[in-house]
This record gives structure tokens, C-alpha cells and sequence, in this order.
């Protein structure tokens, strides 16, 4: 058994591995952009090997990245999923940079206007339909890739979709 945390990446990308150490964890979950912004400044090189030299003196694995807070690849609104698609393909290719093995993610909501359609099957499955295209061209744009997706199942707040395991399946 590995066991781990979602450790602070705060000052650059490679403080997250003395932060996993100093817990004593097998493992870690990070974010590796401000997950409360769309936009990201680029990796360069240097920012990629600051963080791959370090962890590969280490036993620390396999890692996890969770995605942006911002994204929802279950909205309706087609401007939307335009931006949730570019955001999470950058952060999936943010992810095989690193050397990362995850990118974890929740799935997202449907965002209808109804108080709560948690029993609305047409709704939820819409949302969930979108979220499986997202992850399709995602896939599809980055064959070869070895990082994997993690879906993340979500709490059953508001309109989130993936709150039971038959819909992340």
C-alpha cells in the first residue's frame, strides 16, 4: 500500500517533493498551475528538470496532478466546454511533461437552471455525454501519451454529475 497526500507547490512545482518527504508519504497529489485561473505560464526545460531531478533520487510514486477547479466539461454552454477542453488538454499535457502518472479531475455539472435535477436521467446524462467527448479529443490529441485520467467522483453538491460510480464507469 502507497499512501500520500495533496501536498503545497508553493514557489515552484519541485517544493511538493521535501513537502511529501517531510510527511513521510509513499506518494503525492499536487496542482500544477493555480487551479483557480485558466491560464498558466508555460513549463520551460528548466522548470520541467527542477522538478524531475529531485523526485528521481527519491521513491515517491506514481504521482498524481489535479486539474483546475475552473473546468467543467459537463456544461451545456458551448463557450464553455471550448475552454474547458483547452485548459484540460494543456493541463494533461502538463501532466506527460512532468512525468507524471495521473491527472485527476472531476467530471463537472450540468449547470441547468433547475434548483435540483440530480433525478433528471436526460440532463445528467447530456452532462455526462459532453464529459466523455472532452475526454475523448483529449485522448485522441495525445496518443502515445503515458499519463492516465483519474476521474474523481464528486460529493452530489448543486448539479455535479458523477456523484454515483455508474456515472464515472
Amino acid at each position: 500500500m502507497r499512501l500520500g497526500a495533496h501536498v503545497s507547490v508553493a514557489g515552484g512545482l519541485q517544493n511538493a517533493i521535501p513537502w511529501a518527504l517531510e510527511i513521510e508519504a509513499d506518494t503525492f497529489q499536487m496542482f500544477s498551475k493555480n487551479q483557480r485561473q485558466w491560464i498558466a505560464k508555460p513549463l520551460t526545460d528548466e522548470d520541467i528538470e527542477a522538478f524531475k531531478t529531485p523526485l528521481s533520487q527519491t521513491k515517491l510514486g506514481p504521482l498524481m496532478i489535479h486539474d483546475s477547479y475552473l473546468i467543467n466539461m459537463g456544461s451545456p454552454d458551448e463557450e464553455k466546454g471550448k475552454r474547458a477542453q483547452i485548459a484540460f488538454l494543456e493541463e494533461y499535457k502538463r501532466c506527460e511533461a512532468l512525468g507524471v502518472a495521473y491527472l485527476n479531475f472531476h467530471p463537472g455539472s450540468h449547470t441547468h437552471p433547475k434548483k435540483d435535477m440530480r433525478d433528471d436521467k436526460q440532463t445528467r446524462n447530456e452532462a455526462l455525454e459532453r464529459i466523455a467527448q472532452h475526454m475523448n479529443k483529449t485522448l485522441e490529441k495525445t496518443k502515445g501519451y503515458e499519463s492516465k485520467l483519474v476521474i474523481e467522483n464528486a460529493a452530489g453538491q448543486g448539479t455535479n454529475v458523477g456523484i454515483k460510480f455508474e456515472e464515472i464507469k
